[in-house]
């Protein structure tokens, strides 16, 4: 892990920067690969900017990217306390990417009055990839993947006054979802003579 913390410009411009790094080799022996299986994978790195363009107005700028990878977690059997056995021939793999970015803008206009402004975005990539039939043959396999995005604005105007206070806005959000799947049979071992499952 790492964190650091820096002015660009003493009292007007700061930056922070951080980053988390993690990896977990597979804990599931295959005996079909010969490999270890399931390791785990993790990435997140964070940049915040904070920008005080003068007396009234302060804008915040932040980007966050992540990412982590692992396996299916597929263990047939565990015959001892800390063995766990896997026959597939398929490596599994689910894992996802994340990009998230952030803007505000506070500007107080007047003692009573402010203006904000928030505008967000996030994508989001999934893949996962799974042996249907768990065995070291080929009977099938199971892959899903998908993308997700968001967008999201809001306006807002706060007043404050001798005994009264409130707040007006508006707000847009927009969200968009994609997610196919496909399940691959191959049952092509379980009739003789018939390689592949060409039939």
């Amino acid at each position: 892990s790492l964190v650091a913390n820096t002015p660009l410009i003493d009292d007007r411009l700061a930056l922070r920067f951080s980053a988390d790094v993690s990896h977990d080799d597979g804990w599931v022996d295959s005996l079909t690969l010969g490999t270890d299986e399931d390791p785990r994978d993790a990435e997140t790195y964070r940049v915040k900017l904070r920008w005080k363009a003068s007396d009234m107005v302060e804008v915040n700028f932040g980007y966050t990217y992540a990412k982590n990878k692992g396996g299916e977690d597929l263990v047939e059997s565990a015959p001892f306390p800390g063995q766990n056995i896997s026959l597939s021939n398929v490596p599994g793999e689910e894992g996802s990417t994340h990009n998230i970015l952030d803007l505000r803008v506070n500007w107080q206009i007047s003692d009573g009055l402010t203006f904000e402004s928030e505008t967000n975005y996030y994508d989001h990539d999934y893949v996962r990839i799974e042996d249907f039939d768990g065995s070291p043959v080929d009977g099938g396999v199971f892959r899903a993947t998908g993308t997700n995005t968001a967008f999201e604005q809001d306006f807002r105007l706060r007043f404050q006054g001798n005994g009264f206070s409130g707040v007006a806005g508006i707000f847009f959000t927009e969200i968009e979802s994609n997610r196919p799947s496909e399940l691959r049979l191959d049952l092509g071992f379980l009739i003789t003579g018939t390689p592949n499952g060409n039939f």
